[in-house]
């Protein structure tokens, strides 16, 4: 049986072989070449059908009753990142702002009396001239003082990033879809 397939196997080698021989030769892949030129390709393209934004952004502003001033954005105007679409009324914002840095100004007066009477104490904690209560009292009148500036730092903080958000910026460029703001509203 071995042999038989072995013929076989001879055979059908020696027809592949001598089918090979035979066959014409075929020529390899043909190729062409052209020069390249500059053009350019017109890019207008006929569709059909609705055109929606990709993403809505909603515009808000954090002016707990700050009354709008203007408005500068229509429902259709074309806006730009960064620009300025309303203000708000400023003017009660920057006399907070006024009153802050002069309750500042008291804060830093009062650490400056607070931090002398304090470093005169210390200097006397080792005479007994003044008793340990006394004592303390001066060094905890320094830390309060010095608290009440951080406070009143803090305060002026605040109220400069108020001042910030009277001027209603555009996020992002696009297109004014809706509005809802109208001058003299307070939000």
């Amino acid at each position: 049986m071995r042999l038989h397939s072995l013929v076989i196997a001879l055979a059908l080698g020696v027809v592949t072989i001598v089918s090979n021989a035979q066959a014409p030769a075929r020529p390899a892949l043909t190729v062409s070449t052209t020069q390249a030129t500059r053009t350019t390709l017109p890019i207008r393209l006929a569709a059909n059908g609705s055109i929606a934004a990709w993403d809505e952004a909603i515009i808000g502003a954090e002016t707990a009753g700050l009354r709008i001033t203007e408005v500068r954005a229509a429902v259709g105007d074309q806006v730009r990142r960064g620009e300025l679409i309303a203000t708000f009324a400023s003017d009660t914002l920057e006399a907070e702002l006024l009153q802050a840095r002069a309750a500042l100004a008291e804060a830093q007066a009062q650490l400056a009396e607070a931090s002398s009477n304090a470093a005169r104490a210390r200097s006397l904690q080792s005479t007994e001239a003044l008793s340990p209560t006394q004592i303390g009292q001066y060094l905890s009148t320094e830390q309060t003082a010095s608290a009440r500036v951080a406070s009143a730092n803090a305060q002026i903080a605040i109220v400069e990033t108020r001042l910030l958000r009277t001027r209603l910026v555009a996020p992002d460029s696009g297109v004014i879809t809706a509005r809802q703001a109208t001058v003299g509203l307070v939000p």
